[in-house]
Protein backbone atom coordinates (compact mmCIF):
# COMPACT_ATOMS: atom_id res chain seq x y z
CA UNK A 1 0.00 0.00 0.00
CA UNK A 2 2.94 2.49 0.35
CA UNK A 3 3.51 2.27 -3.50
CA UNK A 4 0.60 3.83 -3.64
CA UNK A 5 0.65 6.54 -1.06
CA UNK A 6 1.95 9.44 -3.36
CA UNK A 7 -0.83 8.60 -6.06
CA UNK A 8 -3.79 9.49 -3.48
CA UNK A 9 -1.65 12.29 -2.25
CA UNK A 10 -1.41 13.84 -5.77
CA UNK A 11 -5.01 12.56 -6.17
CA UNK A 12 -6.81 14.27 -2.99
CA UNK A 13 -4.32 17.35 -4.48
CA UNK A 14 -5.67 17.45 -8.19
CA UNK A 15 -9.25 16.91 -7.02
CA UNK A 16 -9.72 20.00 -4.82
CA UNK A 17 -7.85 22.09 -7.22
CA UNK A 18 -10.01 20.78 -10.14
CA UNK A 19 -13.29 21.29 -7.19
CA UNK A 20 -12.05 24.78 -6.76
CA UNK A 21 -12.07 25.41 -10.59
CA UNK A 22 -15.58 24.41 -11.02
CA UNK A 23 -16.45 26.56 -8.35
CA UNK A 24 -14.89 29.21 -10.25
CA UNK A 25 -17.18 28.40 -13.12
CA UNK A 26 -20.14 28.32 -11.47
CA UNK A 27 -19.58 31.62 -9.85
CA UNK A 28 -18.74 33.27 -13.09
CA UNK A 29 -21.67 32.20 -14.85
CA UNK A 30 -24.24 31.46 -12.32
CA UNK A 31 -26.50 33.38 -13.41
CA UNK A 32 -26.90 31.53 -16.46
CA UNK A 33 -26.71 28.31 -14.76
CA UNK A 34 -29.79 29.32 -12.34
CA UNK A 35 -31.69 30.58 -15.53
CA UNK A 36 -34.62 27.99 -15.56
CA UNK A 37 -36.42 29.98 -18.16
CA UNK A 38 -33.77 28.85 -20.98
CA UNK A 39 -34.74 25.25 -21.79
CA UNK A 40 -30.62 24.77 -22.72
CA UNK A 41 -29.88 25.81 -19.65
CA UNK A 42 -32.42 24.16 -17.22
CA UNK A 43 -29.98 21.20 -16.57
CA UNK A 44 -26.82 22.82 -15.59
CA UNK A 45 -26.82 23.09 -12.26
CA UNK A 46 -27.15 19.11 -12.24
CA UNK A 47 -23.97 19.27 -14.60
CA UNK A 48 -22.45 21.29 -11.91
CA UNK A 49 -23.43 18.97 -9.13
CA UNK A 50 -22.44 15.62 -11.35
CA UNK A 51 -19.15 17.26 -11.59
CA UNK A 52 -18.75 17.93 -8.02
CA UNK A 53 -19.73 14.92 -6.14
CA UNK A 54 -17.63 13.03 -8.47
CA UNK A 55 -14.38 15.38 -7.76
CA UNK A 56 -14.80 15.13 -3.90
CA UNK A 57 -16.15 11.48 -4.15
CA UNK A 58 -12.27 10.92 -5.61
CA UNK A 59 -10.67 13.90 -2.55
CA UNK A 60 -12.59 11.69 0.43
CA UNK A 61 -11.31 8.59 -1.77
CA UNK A 62 -7.89 9.47 -1.68
CA UNK A 63 -8.06 11.27 2.09
CA UNK A 64 -9.58 8.00 3.49
CA UNK A 65 -6.77 5.78 1.85
CA UNK A 66 -4.14 7.83 3.18
CA UNK A 67 -5.19 6.90 6.56
CA UNK A 68 -2.41 5.04 8.34
CA UNK A 69 -4.04 1.35 8.53
CA UNK A 70 -3.95 -2.44 8.13
CA UNK A 71 -7.30 -3.72 7.60
CA UNK A 72 -9.36 -3.61 4.40
CA UNK A 73 -12.57 -3.12 6.08
CA UNK A 74 -12.83 0.97 6.87
CA UNK A 75 -11.28 1.74 3.02
CA UNK A 76 -12.80 -1.44 1.12
CA UNK A 77 -16.50 -0.12 2.70
CA UNK A 78 -15.85 3.52 2.22
CA UNK A 79 -14.85 3.11 -1.57
CA UNK A 80 -18.24 0.88 -1.79
CA UNK A 81 -20.31 3.76 -0.42
CA UNK A 82 -18.01 6.46 -2.99
CA UNK A 83 -19.01 4.67 -5.49
CA UNK A 84 -22.59 3.65 -5.19
CA UNK A 85 -23.61 7.04 -4.08
CA UNK A 86 -21.88 8.60 -7.04
CA UNK A 87 -23.35 6.10 -8.85
CA UNK A 88 -26.45 6.78 -8.31
CA UNK A 89 -26.63 10.05 -8.68
CA UNK A 90 -25.15 9.92 -11.87
CA UNK A 91 -27.92 7.98 -13.64
CA UNK A 92 -30.71 9.84 -11.82
CA UNK A 93 -28.66 13.03 -13.34
CA UNK A 94 -27.92 11.75 -16.43
CA UNK A 95 -32.16 10.22 -16.67
CA UNK A 96 -33.39 13.35 -16.03
CA UNK A 97 -31.01 15.57 -18.30
CA UNK A 98 -31.75 13.32 -21.50
CA UNK A 99 -35.25 14.73 -22.00
CA UNK A 100 -33.45 18.48 -21.91
CA UNK A 101 -30.65 17.47 -24.47
CA UNK A 102 -30.78 18.92 -27.92
CA UNK A 103 -31.11 15.50 -29.98
CA UNK A 104 -27.85 16.54 -32.05
CA UNK A 105 -26.18 16.36 -28.87
CA UNK A 106 -27.33 13.34 -27.05
CA UNK A 107 -25.14 10.97 -28.04
CA UNK A 108 -22.63 13.31 -26.86
CA UNK A 109 -24.65 13.52 -23.66
CA UNK A 110 -25.11 10.07 -23.35
CA UNK A 111 -21.53 8.98 -23.67
CA UNK A 112 -20.56 11.23 -21.15
CA UNK A 113 -23.20 9.41 -18.47
CA UNK A 114 -21.74 6.72 -19.39
CA UNK A 115 -18.21 7.78 -18.71
CA UNK A 116 -19.61 9.26 -14.98
CA UNK A 117 -21.16 6.01 -14.29
CA UNK A 118 -18.11 4.05 -15.02
CA UNK A 119 -16.18 5.74 -13.06
CA UNK A 120 -18.53 5.17 -10.37
CA UNK A 121 -18.30 1.60 -10.43
CA UNK A 122 -14.38 1.23 -10.95
CA UNK A 123 -14.10 3.16 -7.68
CA UNK A 124 -17.14 0.79 -6.12
CA UNK A 125 -15.30 -2.14 -7.52
CA UNK A 126 -12.26 -0.71 -5.94
CA UNK A 127 -14.02 -1.41 -3.05
CA UNK A 128 -15.58 -4.35 -3.28
CA UNK A 129 -11.58 -5.82 -4.38
CA UNK A 130 -10.05 -4.19 -0.86
CA UNK A 131 -12.50 -6.12 0.73
CA UNK A 132 -12.49 -9.92 -0.70
CA UNK A 133 -8.47 -9.75 -1.79
CA UNK A 134 -7.15 -7.03 0.23
CA UNK A 135 -5.29 -3.71 -1.00
CA UNK A 136 -4.24 -5.56 -4.06
CA UNK A 137 -7.17 -4.50 -5.41
CA UNK A 138 -6.61 -0.65 -5.45
CA UNK A 139 -5.95 -0.68 -9.06
CA UNK A 140 -9.26 -0.25 -9.76
CA UNK A 141 -9.54 2.80 -7.57
CA UNK A 142 -6.76 4.42 -10.64
CA UNK A 143 -8.90 3.42 -13.43
CA UNK A 144 -12.24 5.00 -11.82
CA UNK A 145 -10.03 8.09 -10.96
CA UNK A 146 -9.18 8.81 -14.15
CA UNK A 147 -12.61 8.27 -15.45
CA UNK A 148 -13.91 10.78 -12.98
CA UNK A 149 -11.31 13.17 -14.17
CA UNK A 150 -12.44 13.03 -17.51
CA UNK A 151 -15.88 13.52 -16.98
CA UNK A 152 -15.67 16.24 -14.51
CA UNK A 153 -13.29 18.31 -16.52
CA UNK A 154 -15.86 18.21 -19.77
CA UNK A 155 -18.77 18.76 -17.15
CA UNK A 156 -16.82 22.01 -16.18
CA UNK A 157 -15.76 22.86 -19.23
CA UNK A 158 -19.40 23.11 -20.37
CA UNK A 159 -19.71 25.20 -17.51
CA UNK A 160 -16.92 27.83 -17.81
CA UNK A 161 -16.32 27.61 -21.50
CA UNK A 162 -19.31 25.87 -23.68
CA UNK A 163 -22.06 28.14 -21.63
CA UNK A 164 -21.35 31.15 -23.08
CA UNK A 165 -20.93 30.11 -26.77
Amino acid sequence: MEQWQSFFVAQAGASAALAGRLFVAVSINLTWILDLDRKEHSRLADRAGGALITLIGILIASSLLLVPTSSTTIPGLGLLAIGLINAIYQIVNQVRRWHTIEKQYRMRGAVLGIVGVLASAFIAVAGISILLVGFGGIAWLAVGVFLSYLFAVEETWVLLVEINR
